[in-house]
Formats: C-alpha cells, sequence, structure tokens
C-alpha cells in the first residue's frame, strides 16, 4: 500500500480453567461457533456467513474525536496443531468517507490452546494474538503529534476487550458447555 503507515498491536494471556467431569476443554475448544459467541456475547454485532466465518461488528472506537465503529470478517477454526485459530483479513473501518483516502488492509492471527495439565484437573490455555493494520491516513491526520501512538492505542484497546471477553466468561461457558452435555 502506498503512503500507508502500519500500526500494530499485541496480546498473550494465560489462564487457567478447571475440566469438569473429565470433559475435554479441547474438545470445548474444537466447538468454533459456541467460542465466537462466548468472546462476542452481543448477537446483534455479529452474523454468522458459513461455518468457520462471521462478520463482526466491533466496539465504538474514537479517532481524536472522530467516532467509528469498525466492522470485520472472522475466520475462527480449530487445529489440532495450533489450537483455536483467528484470522481477520478484511475491514470496514465505518470512517466517515473524508477520513478514508484507500481502503485499509488488516492481518490479525491469533491462537487459543491447552498449554499444560496440573493436579486437580486444572488446565492452562495459553493464547496470543497479533495485528497490523496498514492505512493511508488523511493529511489532516497525520499532522496530529503521536498519531502513531494514538492509532497502535486504538488496536491495543480493541484486543484487551476481546481478551478480557475471553478471560472472563470461558471458564463460565465451558462449564455450561459441560452441563449441556449432561
Amino acid at each position: 500500500m502506498t503512503g500507508g503507515q502500519t500500526f500494530s498491536a499485541a496480546e498473550n494471556t494465560m489462564l487457567t480453567v478447571q475440566e469438569i467431569d473429565g470433559r475435554d476443554l479441547k474438545e470445548y475448544l474444537t466447538e468454533v461457533e459456541r467460542v465466537v459467541n462466548m468472546t462476542f456475547p452481543d448477537q446483534s454485532r455479529r452474523k454468522r456467513i458459513d461455518d468457520n466465518t462471521w462478520k463482526v461488528q466491533m466496539l465504538q472506537q474514537d479517532l481524536v474525536g472522530v467516532r467509528f465503529q469498525p466492522k470485520t470478517t472472522l475466520k475462527v477454526f480449530y487445529d489440532e496443531e495450533t489450537g483455536l485459530n483467528i484470522d481477520v483479513t478484511d475491514l470496514e473501518l465505518g470512517l466517515p468517507p473524508e477520513f478514508i483516502v484507500f481502503p485499509p488492509n488488516i492481518e490479525v492471527k491469533g491462537t487459543l490452546r491447552p498449554a499444560a495439565k496440573l493436579p486437580r484437573n486444572k488446565i492452562i490455555l495459553r493464547g496470543q494474538v497479533s495485528m497490523a493494520l496498514t492505512a493511508a491516513l488523511p493529511p489532516q491526520l497525520m499532522l496530529i503529534p503521536g498519531v502513531q501512538g494514538v492509532c497502535e492505542a486504538i488496536l491495543g484497546r480493541i484486543l484487551k476487550q476481546l481478551r478480557s471477553s475471553l478471560e472472563d466468561n470461558i471458564a463460565t461457558d465451558y462449564a455450561a458447555w459441560v452441563a449441556d452435555r449432561e
């Protein structure tokens, strides 16, 4: 992308979930639709496209006083070797037209997998996600000191919100998943 600037952010997580009644946490993670629904609980902001693809409207963001609500397409799948995977390659920023010099390019890669078994049926899950957004900002934004940091802070905030949703809800949803099978 000529004239574009790249902004990036990354997050890691490590959490412990207790396996219940011998129900393999890895089996729970293979149910990608359930994990997507748990991570993005507001049904009005997500739409399933096919078995592994969802269109998701993110929470509203603010870029130096300009509010916008990005939409993205998620591809989520489970792989025996890498665990739960998320890929994003499509983004609609939702910015006013005067802020779009040309369409942005986004790349998001993330994984979540069981990493270790502990005593008393506890499982450590490790996750990581990285995001790189290449966009050509309009000249009026490029004049703002620290605009790189502001853009990267927005990306970091989005990743922190997703991490928080996952960490806050996965143990409870896993327990509900186990109960559904009994």
